[in-house]
């Protein structure tokens, strides 16, 4: 709920701001309804003890590869995949990988393509840990 309340926050002032200095046609509540979503939905992976069994969400090599695949996969969109490693890299713990893949699969359908690479971005960019 932490991150949700941040997020939150952040957006709401992130709104009031632009629209007092540029004013815009583009929908910004339904922009903060989404990132307030993504924030909701970036512990939804957790597991009890996720932390300690993350390897779970690995498999028996603790290889990254597949998981970053599957969220490729899941989000379905070529610049999304582009900010995905390729290898084996631990930008992110499994286990808030497999939130962003939830979130999507579950939750996707309420949102069109352009709405499901964004709530993709901010799950990616909430738990990238670089």
């Amino acid at each position: 709920m932490g991150v949700f309340h941040l997020g939150e926050l952040t957006v709401n002032q992130l709104i009031k701001e632009v629209q007092k200095k540029i004013g815009t046609p583009i929908d910004l509540q339904r922009i903060g309804e989404l990132f307030k979503l993504a924030c909701l939905l970036h512990d939804v992976g957790h597991a009890p003890f996720s932390h300690t069994g993350e390897g779970f969400y690995l498999g028996k090599d603790h290889d990254y590869t597949q998981i970053h695949n599957k969220l490729i996969e899941t989000i379905g969109n070529e610049d999304f995949a582009k900010d995905i490693p390729k290898d084996s890299s631990s930008a992110a713990a499994p286990h808030e990988i497999m939130s962003a893949i939830i979130g999507i699969s579950e939750y996707g359908k309420f949102f069109d393509g352009v709405e499901q690479k964004l709530l993709g971005e901010v799950c990616w960019r909430s738990l990238n840990r670089q």
